[in-house]
């Protein structure tokens, strides 16, 4: 009797372990799911983690790379001026330029003076320009000019006649040392300018000359500069 009821508790316990053992583990918020090992899941999580770690800095790498390091800016500022005289015949020129980093913008004056023949020649005129430079420590400059507005005036018997109509153009080029924040400057300009529609009264009546008058040449011109 003691033997029987012994089997039966036996049976019971046993079969209350294995059913325990049968019973699935749910996750909450899912209907039918599978048992979930706890050390599985955080070491999902960490890996997916190490993997975005990755990409973003794969992302910043990649950034970098486009990115190229920015050069500081440099500013110049010349001034040259050159002058040639030939007989009854003088000519100058001066310049001044603001250049930032390659490009570089300037005004540059032309003036010119000469007789013949009774008559004097005294004319002017006021380039822009437009240049480009380079190099850093040894540069070279090249650039072009567009006259923007002058003055002619001839004078014959006593008699003014006068003009505002000039047009015309020039070219330069100019070579450049650095010593620390100044510059040594030597270069050329070249310009071919043209004077029209001279008038006067020598008659209290308004005269108009025919003549155009041209002034083309070269000079060489020198100067300073300064470099930030």
């Amino acid at each position: 009797m003691f033997v029987h009821r012994l089997t039966i508790w036996f049976l019971v316990i046993l079969t209350s372990g294995l059913v325990g053992l049968s019973t699935p583990t749910q996750i909450q918020g899912s209907e039918f799911s599978y048992p979930c090992n706890t050390d599985i899941c955080v070491s999902r999580q960490i890996r997916s983690y190490k993997s975005k770690l990755r990409r973003m800095d794969q992302r910043r790498k990649l950034d970098k790379q486009k990115k190229s390091p920015s050069e500081p800016s440099k500013i110049r500022i010349r001034g040259l001026s050159g002058s040639i005289s030939s007989g009854m015949t003088t000519v100058s020129n001066t310049s001044t330029s603001l250049i930032w980093n390659s490009w570089g913008i300037g005004q540059s004056v032309l003036k010119y003076k000469t007789s013949m023949s009774n008559t004097s020649y005294v004319l002017s005129n006021t380039s822009t320009d437009l240049s480009y430079t380079f190099g850093d420590e040894w540069t070279l400059t090249l650039g072009l000019g567009s006259v923007s507005d002058g003055k002619g005036t001839i004078t014959s018997s006593s008699k003014d006649y006068t003009t505002s109509k000039v047009s015309g153009s020039g070219y330069f080029g100019m070579v450049g040392v650095e010593f620390g924040i100044f510059e040594v400057l030597v270069g050329y300009r070249k310009n071919s300018i043209e004077y029209k529609d001279f008038q006067g009264d020598p008659f209290g009546t308004t005269v108009t000359l025919d003549t155009n008058y041209k002034v083309s040449g070269g000079l060489l011109m020198m100067g300073l500069g300064l470099s930030f």
